[in-house]
């Protein structure tokens, strides 16, 4: 899906300073402080406007260019690039809702605080190859576009007129989790992850998805403990996030043995978890989605 790189590939007209740029930039601020589960009342909204007021001309280019970006491919749609157009800000349909609540930029914060022992240990039960996952802020808008462009019944997507066929291999060479081994299976008896629910649940709902951070932040060690609380920060925040604010402690089944957390077949649960939700989504069942998305990005 190289040919996606396209888009951001335009030659633009050199960046305005504007109302606009500025909304974009508070619309990305607001997102990543949600994501942190932040709320974005009117003290924060004041906060962001100072922050954005002391940026230089030279740092609000970015924003500038993104937003200049966005509102002039709907011009340029007669390259028959992708079958309509990207929202701007003024022309979003969403207002301010998210397609996903899927989190890189999260997840990359996270990844930058682990020692080299528990990088080892994130390698030791196959999440290594997520260590190294790049690809900035997630583009709620792009991503929203690229799930209308796929063809549940065929499992493909469409991209400059050209269809690709996706599978769990496909979904295993983009993000690098295993494709194979013993299937995911949520369930078994209670007391088989009692001693797990009483540690990670705080409720009757499941597992806080806020407490995980802050949790991987002040744990030093590379033991089970932080194996399981990292396999749980990865589905909720890349393989399989949903649009809930906890996890189903039912996925403390697929982890409560550590040393076979690598052997699951994390590849093929977190493809067919996504393509039910993109079912859903292009039915109009749902206005947001669980799911990786960010594998239809990448």
């Amino acid at each position: 899906m190289s040919q996606m790189t396209l888009i951001f590939s335009l030659k633009l007209d050199p960046p305005r300073p504007g109302k606009h740029s500025y909304i974009y930039y508070f619309k990305i601020e607001s997102q990543k402080l949600k994501e942190e589960c932040v709320k974005v009342d009117e003290t924060v909204k004041g906060r962001i406007r100072d922050k954005w007021l002391k940026l230089s001309a030279k740092d609000k280019v970015e924003f500038i260019n993104s937003y200049n970006e966005k509102a002039e491919m709907n011009s340029r749609l007669a390259s028959g690039l992708l079958s309509e157009p990207i929202p701007t800000v003024e022309n979003n349909s969403d207002k301010g809702n998210h397609l996903s609540r899927c989190s890189v930029l999260r997840f990359s914060n996270i990844v930058s605080s682990l020692s080299i022992e528990q990088q080892d240990a994130v390698r030791e039960i196959g999440f290594g190859s997520l260590l190294g996952l790049k690809c900035g802020r997630l583009r709620q808008d792009l991503c929203r576009l690229l799930v209308k462009q796929c063809n549940v019944d065929k499992r493909s997507i469409t991209v400059h007129g050209m269809e690709y066929k996706l599978t769990p291999k496909t979904f295993t060479s983009v993000m690098g989790v295993g494709d194979g081994g013993t299937p995911i299976v949520l369930g078994g008896e209670d007391s088989e992850i009692t001693d797990l629910r009483a540690k990670y649940c705080s409720g009757k709902k499941g597992i806080p998805i806020g407490s995980l951070d802050e949790k991987l932040k002040t744990n030093s060690c590379a033991d089970e403990d932080f194996c399981i609380l990292f396999s749980l920060f990865v589905i909720e925040t890349i393989l399989c996030p949903t649009t809930a604010t906890y996890i189903n402690p039912s996925y403390l089944y697929a982890l409560k043995d550590v040393n076979n957390i690598r052997d699951k077949n994390w590849a093929n649960w977190s493809f067919n978890f996504l393509w039910e939700e993109v079912s859903k989504f292009n039915e109009n069942k749902i206005s947001s989605m669980s799911g990786c998305v960010i594998f239809l990005m990448v």
